[in-house]
């Protein structure tokens, strides 16, 4: 989702203890084998430099997420580099795992191309900026938040996107150990596939409810409508995207005050 922007008029935008690895399946289709390998010591000092250098990069707690600048691709270490040079704040990743190795990768990969989520988390938190993890392997989350608690990064810093309700989505309990260790960091809760109705919704409404703490709903754009909204704000914020070849968007100004006048908080890159 590389920018997030408001729906609020002239603003920019596009979010412990130790748990159990039990239970923790896949969510997505089963990385690619190899080995992927560390950056070197002056590539990594180089990454953390440049993002350090760019005085619009650091997110300050306490801001509104709907204000941020989110860089949805940062998989690979060309988009990481465009993304700490640019005007982000926040920096989106995918997170799966690569011969039992967790690396940044959306999509199966020769795990050569992959960037090492250790040295992903150790950029992204020397760096200021928020991070939002998006999990596409069940059996990530908790090694991911490891890395995240040994980087002391805060919980303010963090939007934890994981998929719920049908198949290979999270259970609640899962979600409440994800919130155990991150009280304040901000949950999206995704429906997988595009079953948006009046059950779905009232399902994930009282999901976030039992969850509790920061919530969000990313939308597809093909999917939101006036009563959707209406039964969403009840369990946290809404955030629409859209699929371009589901859902083109030709004039995103105007999507955009169609969208604020339904009652969404924000989107994300619409295309």
């Amino acid at each position: 989702m590389p920018s997030v922007s408001s729906t609020r008029p002239g603003v920019h935008a596009r979010a412990p203890a130790m748990l159990p690895h039990a239970g923790l399946g896949v969510v997505g289709a089963p990385a690619a084998t190899g080995a992927a390998r560390r950056l070197g010591r002056d590539e990594l000092d180089t990454l953390v430099a440049l993002g350090r250098r760019n005085p619009t990069g650091r997110w300050t707690i306490g801001a509104d997420l709907a204000d941020a600048r989110n860089m949805h691709a940062t998989n690979r270490r060309s988009e990481l580099r465009r993304a700490l040079t640019g005007d982000y704040d926040w920096l989106e990743v995918d997170i799966r795992r690569i011969g039992g190795t967790l690396v940044a990768s959306h999509d199966r990969i020769p795990a050569r191309d992959a960037l090492l989520m250790r040295d992903w988390i150790a950029i992204g938190s020397a760096t200021g900026r928020g991070l939002k993890l998006d999990f596409k392997e069940r059996e990530a989350i908790t090694p991911t938040l490891d890395l995240v608690a040994d980087a002391g990064i805060p919980d303010e810093l963090l939007v934890i996107n994981v998929p719920v309700l049908g198949r290979g989505g999270v259970s609640l309990d899962q979600l409440l150990r994800i919130r155990e260790r991150l009280p304040n960091a901000t949950i999206n809760l995704s429906l997988r596939g595009s079953g948006w109705n009046g059950r779905a919704a009232r399902a994930i409404v009282e999901l976030a409810r039992r969850v509790g703490g920061p919530i969000a709903f990313p939308v597809e754009l093909s999917s939101i409508d006036a009563r959707l909204v209406a039964a969403l704000r009840r369990g946290g914020r809404i955030a629409v995207w859209n699929d371009p070849k589901r859902s083109p968007v030709s004039d995103r100004d105007v999507a955009r005050r169609r969208l604020r006048a339904l009652g969404v908080d924000g989107t994300i890159d619409l295309r």
